[in-house]
């Protein structure tokens, strides 16, 4: 009986041992990927408006809203001359 029992607690720490050996891999693998998640840059970028690509875009606008309205203009007085 103090046989089994011995070798029951044996056992027991021989499985604790291998339980905090592989807790302490999890740890140094969870730093790893803290790390190379930091150098590749997983984070999602914030959504921010260019202006310069805006810039453009307006200027666009302006100019074929600038023909329509003096284009109408300059039609109705060059048939009234």
């Amino acid at each position: 009986m103090q046989k089994q029992s011995n070798k029951a607690i044996h056992n027991r720490d021989n499985s604790n041992y291998a339980l905090k050996k592989v807790l302490v891999e999890v740890e140094k693998y969870k730093s790893r990927l803290k790390i190379a998640k930091s150098l590749i840059g997983t984070d999602k970028p914030k959504e921010t408006v260019n202006s310069s690509l805006m810039n453009p875009i307006y200027v666009g606008l302006a100019a074929i809203l600038a023909v329509v309205i003096f284009g109408k203009t300059f039609d109705k007085k060059h048939i009234e001359i």
